[in-house]
């Protein structure tokens, strides 16, 4: 040791740059047992499988890299795993032997278990993946991780927790988990109606017929990224739907519609505009919604219009009752100037008509005169 400080005397290197070798030698050189640093990390990639009920597999060890369960097993998004620190909390255990290391993990896995402050929260893809990048040592120990389900979709069980003790044994830089979900049945509360618009004479089917829904309490469907919300309107419907942003059902080519999605109840279809040509229904169409049905095309709920009648003539009477059967026989459109015009051309149809039967007499009474002067 004398010789060695003796050399680095004769190199004339300043005390301040000996000492600072000397520390960097310390603090990179790995402890015995501890074949990482304190701030490395790892990725930690969680893949949810869903299996169809009945199907789920008993519990199986992970590995860390390949799924335990092969091919089975289709990816599950939407659902959500919120990571805790349990480093300090599991040690405390002094979990010393194998048997005592899988007793902690199970108290740390218990729903009875009580972590603190989340550190992270990730929704998996359509991938059914979810990657957290976590310490592997906190607070001087290996690092253990809690992951639990925090939100997954309806119709799937609840998955059950992971506990995840580092080092995992030759990964160093990534771990692969996979839980897995069984498909649950969930009660359908919603159903819906299925409607067509028809002629009220021939029964054609009408297009572009338009509706609005109304409830039984009088409100009506305002539909927003699939949710339902419920609006009070006041003033006439057929002003007010458009800037109030009401769900509007339209008929199609083949007059049909429908409405999905309504919780069980009463409900009323309101028309708040009819196809050209035809007069909008005042009477609102009932119908009911039954949880978990929805009509098919044997059900449709007939939806009637009427075509627009012309107009009484005020103060007409019976000539105004003439002039609407006649335009509806011939087809010929009515004009417009009111029941001057109308009387007008009914006196004039009266004078042709007695003037006909005038020449007609007249005729018949000249031809009888010279029968009679003939003989």
């Amino acid at each position: 040791m004398r010789r060695i400080w003796q050399r680095i005397t004769q190199l004339r290197l300043p005390i301040a740059v000996v000492l600072a070798l000397l520390l960097a030698m310390l603090t990179t050189a790995p402890a015995r047992g501890q074949a990482l640093s304190s701030d490395s990390s790892i990725k930690v990639v969680l893949h949810k499988l869903l299996f169809t009920r009945g199907q789920l597999p008993a519990a199986t060890q992970n590995d860390g890299r390949d799924s335990p369960f092969g091919d089975d097993g289709a990816p599950l998004g939407n659902v959500t795993f919120t990571v805790y620190d349990a480093t300090a909390d599991f040690w405390g255990l002094q979990p010393t032997t194998p048997e005592a290391m899988v007793t902690a993990q199970r108290k740390i896995a218990a729903a009875s278990y009580a972590p603190g402050q989340a550190l992270a929260a990730v929704t998996t893809d359509a991938a059914g993946q979810a990657t957290f990048n976590l310490p592997q040592r906190r607070n001087g120990q290996n690092a253990v991780y809690l992951f639990r389900e925090t939100a997954h979709p309806a119709n799937v069980a609840g998955g059950q927790n992971l506990v995840l003790v580092l080092p995992v044994k030759g990964l160093t830089n990534r771990v692969d988990l996979y839980p897995k979900n069984e498909e649950v049945y969930v009660p359908r509360t919603t159903g819906g109606q299925r409607f067509v618009k028809v002629d009220g004479d021939t029964g054609d089917k009408l297009a572009d017929a338009e509706f609005v829904v109304r409830s039984g309490s009088g409100k009506y469907l305002h539909r927003t990224a699939g949710k339902n919300q419920w609006q009070s309107i006041s003033g006439e419907i057929t002003e007010q739907y458009e800037d109030a942003q009401l769900t509007v059902l339209r008929s199609d080519s083949s007059g049909r519609f429908a409405i999905d999605g309504l919780q069980a109840g009463k409900y009323a279809l309101v028309e708040v505009r009819a196809p050209d040509g035809y007069v909008r229904s005042d009477h609102a169409v009932p119908f009911t919604i039954q949880a978990g049905k929805f009509s098919d095309a044997t059900n449709l709920m007939r939806v009637v219009n009427v075509q627009e009648p012309y107009p009484p003539l005020p103060d007409t009477g019976f000539f105004g009752k003439i002039k609407h059967y006649w335009h509806k026989v011939t087809g010929l459109l009515p004009q417009t100037g009111g029941a001057r015009n109308t009387v007008l051309t009914l006196l004039g149809m009266l004078i042709f008509l007695v003037s006909a039967l005038a020449i007609y007499y007249e005729r018949k009474h000249n031809a009888r005169e010279k029968n009679n002067e003939a003989e």
